[in-house]
């Protein structure tokens, strides 16, 4: 027997049962993807295959007859025992013997620490992006506020209060004021009955007349004309004016009954033209911290009236003064013609660009000598006594101090000469306005001023102590 071709015999062998061990032993390993159809090939197939891709092999050397064997004797069906042949290079072929699927490739553990590592760096610029973008909003969002000579910065957003040059006289509301006017004897052909969700059009010239002349009695009545005829003093100025003309909604007070229709209403204003600049038009004003101002100083009060008892009562109140321009006598009286009579202007009219600053010294004036007020020289809206303060914004006042003091001597005081509407916070619940803003006195009233307590404190002492 050759030693040699027995060796290659057994080696065979072993190899097929090391295959048969391997696939036995796969079949216990968890598969990424089963495919559920799966169908195994015959010996005939695999033949087959075999025959379309043959291994390359080492051709058997030829063995010699058999001393003890029959020559008729058949050879073993495995052809790997008939004549061995070198085993397949499962590593050139790229494959294994096995009908399974090749196992899924998995990413090397360094590809994933580098995707890991420029995950952090995209995130860690992100959240760089976020933390500059808040940065840049907040510093864009400190303000200087100066009062006096001091300089405080604040952090409060006021885009949405009152302008300061809202009142500069160059863009004055003709209208403003016409909700709290209340004119008698309105001829019915002024009236329209249509829906108030829409303005009636335009009416006839006769109806437009006759409201021009509703207004100049209304005029006349106040003071604001006076015929010519009438008049004995000098006429030294000159003025521009005309109608103003439109639909307002007013209440219509009838015999027991009252109800809200369209009235047309006729204005007598001035017109003049802001062509030019004028340093004698301007007039004070408030700003958005000053407004604050009174409400803390009034929080502070409620806080200090618990150690006083009933003794002391604070008090917050608005008020709104009806046709202040037309309280102010005109610097230089006017001469003027409408419809067909000459009249003289003795008062200042709507449009007037000098009509704020004149309201302002005017009303100013008069709380000086009768009510005893001193005002601020750094905020000249800005008065006080040693019971209130107050706050003028053209003709909106807002008051806040002690209670008996506004009922016995302010109130009184105003109303003996101006057209008074007031509010005040007297009980849980109530609602003030004051320059279209709604405030209402309630628990967690103080929670809406917390941010500016610290800022306006220190300005309210410097205030009083001034």
């Amino acid at each position: 027997m050759d030693e040699d071709a027995d060796a290659v015999r057994q080696k065979a062998a072993e190899e097929k049962k090391e295959e048969a061990e391997t696939s036995a032993m796969a079949g216990h390993d968890k598969p990424t993807h089963v495919d559920r159809e799966v169908e195994f090939a015959d010996e005939t197939f695999f033949k087959e295959d075999m025959a379309r891709h043959p291994a390359p092999s080492t051709p058997a050397p030829e063995l010699p007859s058999m001393a003890m064997g029959s020559t008729d004797t058949a050879m073993p069906s495995d052809p790997g025992l008939a004549a061995p042949v070198t085993p397949v290079d499962v590593e050139n072929m790229g494959g294994t013997m096995s009908p399974r699927h090749s196992p899924t490739t998995r990413t090397h553990e360094r590809e994933i620490e580098e995707e890991l590592d420029a995950k952090r760096a995209r995130l860690a610029d992100s959240k760089k992006q976020r933390i500059n973008a808040i940065t840049s909003q907040n510093a864009h969002m400190i303000r200087l506020v100066k009062f006096g000579a001091e300089e405080y910065y604040t952090m409060d957003d006021y885009d949405s209060d009152v302008k300061q040059d809202e009142c500069n006289g160059d863009d004055i509301d003709l209208w403003a004021g016409e909700e709290e006017i209340l004119v008698a004897g309105v001829p019915e052909a002024l009236w329209h009955d249509g829906s108030l969700d829409e303005q009636p059009p335009t009416p006839e010239q006769w109806v437009e007349d006759l409201a021009d002349k509703v207004e100049i009695g209304r005029l006349l009545d106040m003071g604001v004309l006076k015929r010519f005829a009438d008049y004995e003093g000098e006429i030294s100025g000159r003025l521009t004016t005309r109608f103003a003309r439109d639909w307002r909604q007013k209440l219509d007070i009838g015999d027991g009954d009252s109800r809200a229709r369209w009235m047309r209403r006729s204005r007598y204003v001035a017109r003049e033209f802001a062509n030019e600049k004028r340093d004698d038009v301007f007039a004070p004003t408030t700003g958005a911290h000053s407004n604050n101002l009174l409400l803390v100083s009034f929080l502070q009060l409620v806080d200090a009236a618990k150690d006083q008892g009933a003794s002391y009562r604070p008090l917050l109140a608005s008020m709104d003064i009806g046709d202040a321009f037309l309280q102010v006598d005109q610097e230089r009286p006017v001469k003027c013609e409408l419809q067909g009579c000459e009249y003289v202007i003795l008062k200042n009219l709507p449009g007037q660009r000098l009509g704020a600053r004149s309201w302002y010294w005017y009303f100013r004036n008069y709380f000086e000598e009768q009510i005893q007020h001193e005002f601020c020289d750094v905020q000249p809206c800005l008065g006080r006594t040693k019971d209130s303060v107050i706050l003028i914004h053209v003709d909106d006042i807002l008051y806040t101090g002690s209670a008996d003091f506004f009922e016995k001597q302010l109130l009184p005081g105003c109303q003996d000469r101006f057209s008074v509407k007031w509010n005040a916070l007297q009980e849980l619940g109530s609602t003030i306005t004051f320059l279209k803003k709604k405030i209402s006195l309630g628990y967690f009233l103080a929670l809406k001023f917390t941010k500016w307590l610290k800022f306006l404190r220190t300005i309210l002492v410097q205030f009083v102590d001034s």
